[in-house]
């Protein structure tokens, strides 16, 4: 295996100048990503800081999630290890996506894995990854299906979704999937996927790690414990209810302050948008920036006269009320994108934070409510993106004499060239003058017939649109023969475009890893694992 960096071009204009650490984006950020020193700095006032949490208590939630898995010693390891007050942690975090949703999710925990091992070796100290996993979010139409390659040419990708009745819009942390509805969707994803030397044993592990009966985002960690555990990655679910216990008291800070909270988060929404930036997420001034759980459905808070109301107004709390729902019944509350990374900073001894471009951008919106809650904007190092390159896609790429920027830039455009070079015949040409011919024929005939009778001029310039009409037809059949010609030539384009760049996306954003794990194991995961931590301005190309 071998890796290729091409050059990454993020769409966010925030992003693009995170990424070349334009002097545009400092007054937004904390620590500069690629200094060596942010990071020993950062650790330093990381650990000189009274904890609020204690690394215990934190230790035996996590473990406590996972009590009824069979646990892989380096994560028993890492536990240990977090309760070292020396310790640090790098962590980020993704929805639980259906397999672990898109790839990006899986690239997500082989950075932190990565820039562990990296600032372990330049502080000398214990640095361990934690994936935060968001099982308080409710969109479930984001996490209910995978993509992969159908292998039909007509519809060459397929979303392949999980149906699971949902009453209200609970948090995925809060739904059940029903044993034997997973094994019917596995039984279903079985029939999509090609039969190859690994795919007994990936659909034996799904079912296992299945059971009878498993709780969304658990099932989300328990593929992810059994993809990364060698390797010590921490899981922590955002849902969980003793997670929730231990952030009482950032909660309560939260809601004592939602007039202060909703001011500095949309006075920096305006310093962003003042600087030339768009805002990445939709921040208005009456926003709490929290969430509970109402009657079965997780209800964003509002302001309005300095109480707590739905959306609709339909439901009202004082700030009394709130706080007490906060102590009886934490589980009910839950952050959103903003309070979200602040939360994980009042728990966690963060080192660093690893995100996607969409996390850049709206960081951007953060760094005065770090500091308004006393405490210190991360560094924020952004994940590696990879495409995977099947050995398919490598051979046509060398056959075709393709680079990159043609793949993602001129696919289409190569591939007709490719075919008019193959053509004995130059069907524009032939077609254009066969058309011009026409015109040359018609155009005194209807002069003369005019002089017979006007009538007849919208006659004939309608019988010479028929006979255009037939010349467009007979081209069309001759590009058709001419493709069928080279049909086995076509379906090698094709394969380039579904599998590199998947309706003009980018692989990682919609492909699922069991694809790929079906096709060629897990050693192409293992290898990439194990590589030192790349360069952020570019995208690799991982051939398989």
């Amino acid at each position: 295996m071998r890796t290729q960096g091409i050059q990454f071009k993020p769409a966010h204009p925030m992003v693009a100048d995170y990424m070349k650490s334009s002097p545009s984006v400092r007054p937004f950020y904390g620590y500069d990503p690629y200094a060596e020193s942010s990071f020993r700095v950062r650790a330093e006032r990381i650990l000189s800081r009274s904890r609020s949490v204690s690394r215990q208590a934190l230790v035996d939630v996590l473990r406590s999630y996972l009590r009824d898995e069979e646990i892989h010693p380096a994560v028993e390891q890492n536990w240990k290890r977090l309760t070292d007050p020396d310790s640090l942690v790098v962590i980020g975090g993704q929805q639980a996506g259906l397999l672990t949703g898109p790839l990006y999710t899986i690239y997500k925990a082989v950075t932190l894995i990565q820039l562990a091992r990296r600032e372990e070796a330049r502080l000398g100290r214990p640095v361990i990854p934690v994936f935060w996993i968001a099982g308080e979010d409710h969109d479930v139409n984001e996490v209910d299906h995978i993509t992969l390659p159908s292998g039909d040419q007509h519809h060459p990708i397929h979303k392949h979704r999980l149906h699971v009745s949902v009453e209200g819009r609970p948090s995925v942390g809060q739904i059940e999937i029903e044993g034997i509805v997973l094994r019917e969707w596995l039984d279903q994803l079985s029939h999509l996927l090609p039969d190859t030397e690994h795919k007994r044993e990936v659909l034996s592990r799904l079912q296992r790690l299945g059971g009878n009966r498993v709780n969304w985002s658990r099932y989300f960690a328990q593929l992810m414990h059994e993809l990364f555990g060698q390797w010590g990655l921490l899981l922590v679910d955002s849902a969980d209810p003793g997670l929730r216990r231990l952030e009482v008291p950032f909660f309560e800070e939260l809601i004592r302050d939602r007039e202060g909270l909703a001011v500095t988060t949309w006075r920096q929404k305006e310093a962003v948008e003042a600087a030339g930036y768009p805002s990445q997420v939709d921040v208005n001034s009456n926003q709490a920036h929290l969430f509970l759980h109402l009657n079965g459905n997780r209800e964003a808070l509002y302001l309005d006269n300095g109480q707590f109301v739905t959306r609709d107004g339909a439901h009202r709390w004082t700030a009394e009320a709130l706080l007490d729902i906060a102590c009886t019944h934490p589980e009910r509350l839950s952050n959103n994108v903003i309070t979200r990374p602040l939360m994980q900073e009042f728990l966690f001894p963060t080192l660093a934070v690893v995100v996607g471009p969409g996390e850049i951008a709206y960081w951007g919106l953060l760094k005065p409510l770090f500091e308004r809650y006393g405490m210190e904007m991360p560094p924020l190092v952004p994940r590696r993106h990879y495409t995977l390159v099947d050995r398919a896609s490598a051979k046509y790429l060398s056959r075709f004499s393709l680079t990159w920027d043609d793949v993602v830039d001129h696919l289409e455009e190569k591939k007709r060239a490719w075919l008019q070079a193959q053509q004995t015949v130059d069907v524009e040409s032939l077609f254009a003058q066969a058309q011009s011919a026409i015109d040359q024929i018609y155009e005194p005939l209807i002069a003369e017939i005019a002089s017979v009778e006007k009538g007849l001029v919208a006659l004939g310039e309608k019988n010479r649109e028929k006979v255009h009409e037939q010349i467009q037809y007979l081209k069309k059949k001759t590009i058709q023969a001419i493709e069928r010609r080279h049909a086995v030539d076509l379906r090698q384009w094709d394969h380039l475009g579904t599998m590199l760049l998947p309706g003009g996306k980018w692989q990682e954003r919609v492909y699922n890893i069991v694809y790929f794990w079906n096709q060629y194991g897990l050693e192409w995961l293992e290898w990439l694992v194990e590589q030192p931590l790349p360069e952020a301005d570019r995208h690799w190309l991982v051939y398989l």
